[in-house]
């Protein structure tokens, strides 16, 4: 009995101990990366292929304070363009924002005016022509005697009076509006031509057209037909809010059109007006384009950042390090091997030109990963759902 109860025991001893080697055999092989503490990654040699990386360092950056804007014309350098004389207009090809050359038509009007200037044009050429022929003739006769020093002294008198019309009825034509190829063209013709052309005084932008065609306009008749802004010079009107305080004049910005945001413009500003609109209690802030861009018009709607206060020396990293976590927090990652990954994190300031202030969390020369950063992050998620 005794050796039965004993082989029992020796059995059961037995299987205990096979049933341990077994489980050993089993226990699953560890991967290094499994012992990587929480809050960093290890990777193999194809997986930090893809990654780049960056040194954290002091950079200047400068903060951008955003605003709505517009383009407008230069009322200093805008000029209503008027017929000098009663007329119907006849044509206008202009439009808004077409962009003219001096002495390029804008309209042109039926005027009796210029009938009746022109045709006393031509009456004062004939006496011209006439007074000529009669003072050539009695320096004739009088070389033979034939007539008295009186007769050829009125011929003479006659002569400059004639002189004296022409020229008078010829300014008459200038101040109108006629080139001296016109008037050349009405003398060698001698027909009068009813249509008077009011041209551009300078290079400009029409920022405001009321000629239609069968319209009679007057002298100094509001509104004018045309008005012009000078094309070389447009302003830019942005409306600050009345607590930014850091804004002067001489700030740096940059803007473009909200249709065409290729279209980067630079510059500063040049006025601040510290009277508040009492409706959108914003202050208005304005630049100067000199020489803008033919793409550019009174009107257009631009996105605007101008500085707000002084420049900003200060630790950053490129944009592409900072990843924002689900959670709301805001993580970089860096190196000191390319082998071993190790999060922090940072909170963030400015954001200027591609590179992003950490205000703490890491420190200067460390060594941050940009592209591919936020695959690390994915890996430690992922890790932790698991």
């Amino acid at each position: 009995m005794n050796d039965r109860i004993a082989y029992c025991i020796a059995a059961l001893i037995g299987c205990f101990f096979l049933s341990g080697c077994h489980a050993h055999d089993k226990q699953p092989n560890l991967n290094p990366s499994d012992l990587t503490p929480p809050g960093q990654v290890h990777l193999d040699s194809s997986q930090i292929s893809s990654l780049q990386f960056a040194k954290a360092q002091q950079h200047v950056l400068r903060d951008w304070l955003d605003v709505p804007a517009q383009i407008n014309a230069d009322a200093n350098h805008t000029v209503a363009v008027y017929s000098s004389y009663t007329g119907r207009i006849v044509s206008c090809d202009v439009q808004v924002g077409t962009r003219v050359r001096r002495g390029e038509v804008l309209f042109t009007i039926n005027s009796p005016d210029l009938i009746q200037a022109e045709s006393s044009y031509l009456g004062t050429m004939a006496n011209v022509h006439l007074s000529r022929l009669t003072l050539q003739r009695d320096h004739a006769l009088m070389s033979i005697q034939e007539i008295a020093q009186k007769d050829l002294e009125q011929a003479q008198s006659d002569f400059s009076t004639a002189n004296a019309n022409a020229k008078a009825a010829r300014q008459t034509l200038l101040s109108m509006g006629l080139s001296e190829s016109q008037i050349k063209r009405l003398e060698h013709s001698g027909k009068v031509d009813r249509v008077l052309a009011i041209t551009s005084p300078m290079d400009a932008l029409v920022i405001d057209r009321q000629a239609q065609v069968g319209l009679v306009t007057q002298p100094g008749s509001t509104p004018a037909p045309i008005t012009l802004e000078s094309a070389n010079q447009l302003w830019i009107d942005a409306a600050l809010p009345e607590d930014a305080v850091g804004i002067h004049p001489g700030a740096p910005f940059k803007a473009h059109p909200l249709n065409q945001p290729q279209l980067l413009l630079h510059g500063q500003i040049v006025y601040i007006s510290y009277s508040e609109d009492p409706q959108s209690h914003t202050l208005l802030a304005r630049a100067i384009l000199n020489h803008p861009s033919a793409q550019l018009h009174p009107g257009m709607m631009l996105n605007m950042q101008i500085q707000n206060g002084p420049d900003h020396q200060v630790l950053a990293v490129p944009d592409d390090a900072v990843v924002h976590e689900p959670d709301g927090s805001t993580t970089v990652w860096t190196t000191q091997n390319q082998k071993i990954f190790v999060a922090h994190q940072v909170h963030t300031g400015l954001s200027d030109s591609g590179w992003t202030e950490i205000m703490d969390g890491i420190s200067p020369g460390n060594i941050v990963v940009t592209k591919g950063a936020i695959n690390l992050s994915n890996i430690i998620h992922a890790s932790g759902d698991d």
